[in-house]
């Protein structure tokens, strides 16, 4: 069962219900960007050295279970010679760029950089140098609202209260949850469990076919968030999350510019957040 947090409601409109919780958006702006707060996993897929038959080639270490990557006539994760689901997994040939890693398999993201052939590490997004969001993108509520490929989010550990962006890169159809992020955005949160704040912005991002280096995913993402504050004239989203201690000082923190009194927010001695935050119209 998913754990009861918090949130004010009264401003808000749920959009779905997964098996980690509630999906919530603005009354005021239902397309503008949804949030919902996970479960934490860390999602290597992407990573060259996510995969590979540890038992064919003892000399290599995986990062990830084969298993999250399929099995023999049925691979969903990696790169067969056909192409196809029922094809052989591709093994690295070791030479590099394209293939550095001997042995291991080519994982695979739903986000590509289409400059890359398929057989090309490069052309999936890296779980150790990207930091990426899985999302649920088959379920209706997020095609309704113009879920696209490569959208920039803002992740909020609640536990450590590390805040990073994130992108869009990869798909758990099958899956109602959310909290699956890749290694680097963990790394960047600190803590590889616990529950994730994610707020997205659907409609953000430069779209299925380029992969933004990190660099690019925090500035980018940070101006999205900055954008949408413009938008939320009330701070509606602040104030629904108000109750969930530090998480709407770190939402301002990250660039969310609010003119909302936040007196009884003490940012863990790191920033404090007290009175009015000013908003330029």
């Amino acid at each position: 069962m998913a754990r009861k947090f918090p949130i004010d409601t009264r401003n808000l409109k749920a959009i779905d219900t997964l098996q980690t919780g509630t999906v919530w958006v603005l009354n005021d702006l239902p397309k503008e960007a949804f949030f919902t707060i996970g479960t934490i996993a860390t999602d290597w897929d992407g990573d060259p050295k996510a995969y590979g038959y540890k038992r064919k080639h003892p000399e290599i270490s995986p990062h990830d279970h084969l298993r999250n990557a399929g099995d023999d006539g049925h691979w969903w994760g990696v790169v067969t010679n056909t192409r196809q689901k029922n094809g052989t997994p591709i093994e690295q040939s070791g030479i590099g760029p394209a293939q550095p890693y001997k042995n291991y398999m080519i994982s695979t993201t739903k986000l590509v950089n289409k400059t890359y052939r398929e057989d090309d590490i490069r052309h999936w997004t890296d779980a150790t140098k990207v930091p990426y969001v899985a999302l649920p993108n088959s379920r209706s509520s997020m095609v309704k609202i113009g879920l696209k490929t490569g959208c920039y989010c803002l992740l909020v550990n609640l536990q450590t209260m590390k805040f990073c962006f994130g992108v869009y890169a990869d798909s758990k159809a099958a899956t109602p949850r959310m909290g699956e992020i890749s290694k680097r955005a963990v790394d960047l949160i600190g803590k590889p469990d616990g529950h994730v704040f994610i707020l997205v912005f659907p409609a953000s991002g430069q779209g299925q076919g380029v992969i933004p280096d990190e660099e690019t995913v925090q500035s980018k993402g940070r101006e999205e968030l900055k954008q949408f504050s413009f938008l939320d004239t009330d701070d509606q989203l602040v104030k629904a999350v108000s109750k969930i201690t530090n998480l709407s000082a770190r939402i301002i923190q990250a660039g969310y510019v609010s003119s909302t009194v936040f007196a009884d927010v003490d940012m863990d001695g790191d920033i404090e957040v007290i009175g009015t935050f000013g908003r330029a119209r």
